[in-house]
């Protein structure tokens, strides 16, 4: 008889050990879940700042190219009435019609053309 109390005691532990387990592995599976679904959920919003912060650099990046082009097309508004000063300048200088190559070797209008350059 206490050998039979013994095998049922046995068979006890052994069920209630295979329960424990079989809890401890539902609990482990719940975390490593919970534990992908963090981590997905932060790679997520890693790659959405990464592209809000491309959206930003491209929007940056146009917005100074619009920039310079504005300014480029200003600077050559001003190159063109420079040129058109010193044409009207070696007009009255000379009592001729200057060419454009004349203009062109000026070296007032050669200079501002290198200071021109150097800024962009």
């Amino acid at each position: 008889m206490e050998k039979e109390d013994l095998q049922l005691e046995l068979n006890k532990l052994k069920r209630e050990k295979s329960e424990s387990e079989r809890l401890l592995n539902e609990q482990l599976q719940a975390k490593e879940m919970e534990l992908l679904q963090l981590k997905t959920e932060m790679e997520t919003s890693q790659v959405m700042k990464s592209l809000t912060s491309t959206q930003d650099y491209w929007q940056v990046d146009r917005i100074n190219s619009e920039l310079k082009i504005h300014t480029l097309q200003e600077e050559l508004e001003r190159m063109t009435l420079e040129k058109h000063r010193l044409q009207e300048h070696c007009e009255d200088s000379s009592g001729t019609n200057c060419d454009q190559n004349h203009v062109e070797s000026n070296p007032r209008y050669v200079l501002h053309l290198l200071r021109i350059l150097l800024q962009v």
